[in-house]
């Protein structure tokens, strides 16, 4: 798909398209393969360019305002990007098939984190495509959360292949008076998303058909007003899953 339509709900009219076709140059609002689509509580639009590698952002009315990644190996890029989505925040979670994570962005288009990566342990993605996000019913799923841990968004991720086809991660915040060190009980202690040398900054690939060297890292991020602090940075090596996978918790 090379364009986003708009149709009227109630008679199936069309009202307006977005974005233009490809035309050899990837230029700003031009479209190669739209893979999944967003939008936010503005009414802005969020098109996932497979054959561009990128996340563009446009307007109400298609014009375009900004562009996210393309093709490279470092943190903010993207090699198979599948679907995203949009939460109540305006965060952008977008879901990477080689990577096999989940980059998130805030409103302007910086990197935030990204967690999820290859492997059994849990949080654990394999071939991720599908994503979500919830606010509401957090209730049923804090008792699966460190008792440390302050459960404010659930993130569901569906995988096409492994044992887990539908993985929910608890985003959130330490309880007053917490440190990480009071979350070290039961946690998996194993590098995620980055290669095993320290010094590097560079993403590891699922499988052997990496692209070419990125052109440039990603800007440094910026966390949103308003938007739940991440408890570990993405320019640094993780030493566990980002986010709290909810169905593997540790409990007291």
């Amino acid at each position: 798909a090379s364009r986003i339509r708009v149709y009227d709900r109630f008679n199936g009219k069309e009202l307006r398209t977005i974005g233009q076709p490809m035309d050899g140059k990837g230029g700003n609002g031009r479209l190669g393969g739209v893979m999944g689509i967003a939008v936010d509580q503005d009414g802005e639009v969020y098109a996932n360019d497979v054959l561009g590698c990128r996340v563009q952002k446009f307007a109400p009315d298609g014009k375009f305002i900004y562009s996210i990644g393309g093709q490279g190996d470092h943190p903010g890029d993207f090699v198979r990007p599948k679907h995203m989505a949009v939460d109540s925040a305006g965060i952008i979670y977008v879901v990477d098939n080689a990577f096999q994570n989940v980059q998130m962005f805030n409103p302007q288009g910086q990197m935030l984190m990204f967690f999820g990566a290859p492997g059994t342990h849990p949080g654990a993605m394999v071939m991720p495509t599908g994503i979500c996000t919830s606010d509401t019913d957090l209730d049923l799923f804090q008792k699966y959360c460190h008792p440390d841990f302050e459960l404010q968004r659930l993130i569901l991720v569906t995988n096409n292949a492994g044992g887990a086809k539908i993985s929910i991660y608890g985003l959130g915040v330490l309880k007053p008076g917490k440190t990480l060190a009071d979350l070290r009980v039961g946690r998996v202690n194993r590098v995620v998303g980055f290669d095993e040398h320290a010094q590097s900054r560079t993403l590891s690939f699922s499988d052997s058909e990496a692209p070419g060297p990125a052109t440039a890292p990603a800007p440094p991020a910026t966390a949103p007003a308003g938007a739940p602090p991440a408890t570990g940075p993405a320019s640094g090596p993780a030493t566990g899953p980002a986010t709290q996978p909810a169905e593997n918790a540790a409990r007291p």
